[in-house]
């Protein structure tokens, strides 16, 4: 992507791809405002925050500054609200054996230390693993599905494809 100054970046990939990890370390090197996406998408006691709660959330967020970074887009609920905002889309798009082994070390240390997530939601052992929205499951079903969607949506904009860890520690080093 050269030299060219983004002000404006989302981020955008499955659960365990390092979208927060980047999007924090991101904007402390930018100097800009982060807004993390699962706390304002997650209500207490898991309750998930309607679109339009979800909507006003992040135009509140990315509205009090002119230079952003988020870890959601919320395609699939929002559209292209956020994609359209930014001035570049970064797609962690990276293995799913390097997903699901992220997802198994933050969700293990969650669960033992009981961490308190977004308002004040706790993660259980449940939550990782039982049904079809668990942490693991939901992370398998996805990968597919987005890699599919996200590469047919995503031919008209400004969007840096990023395929393993090294190629993100690389784009991230010239921050």
């Amino acid at each position: 992507m050269g030299r060219q100054v983004f002000f404006k970046i989302a981020l955008l990939g499955a659960s365990g791809a390092g979208k927060t990890t980047l999007g924090r370390e991101l904007a402390r090197r930018l100097g800009v405002t982060f807004v993390e996406g699962d706390a304002l998408a997650h209500r207490a006691n898991w309750v998930k925050a309607s679109d339009d709660e979800l909507c006003a959330g992040i135009k509140a967020a990315i509205a009090a500054s002119d230079r952003w970074v988020t870890d959601a887009t919320f395609e699939r609920r929002l559209g292209d609200f956020v994609t359209a905002r930014a001035d570049l889309v970064v797609w962690l798009d990276l293995p799913l054996s390097t997903k699901l082994v992220r997802l198994w070390r933050r969700s293990w240390r969650r669960v033992r230390r009981r961490e308190v997530l977004w308002n004040g939601n706790v993660e259980t052992w449940r939550d990782v693993f039982v049904g079809g929205d668990s942490v693991m499951i939901g992370a398998i079903r996805r990968h597919v599905r987005d890699r599919l969607a996200w590469s047919k949506r995503l031919d008209r904009q400004t969007v840096l494809r990023l395929r393993t860890p090294a190629e993100v520690e690389r784009w991230l080093s010239a921050f």
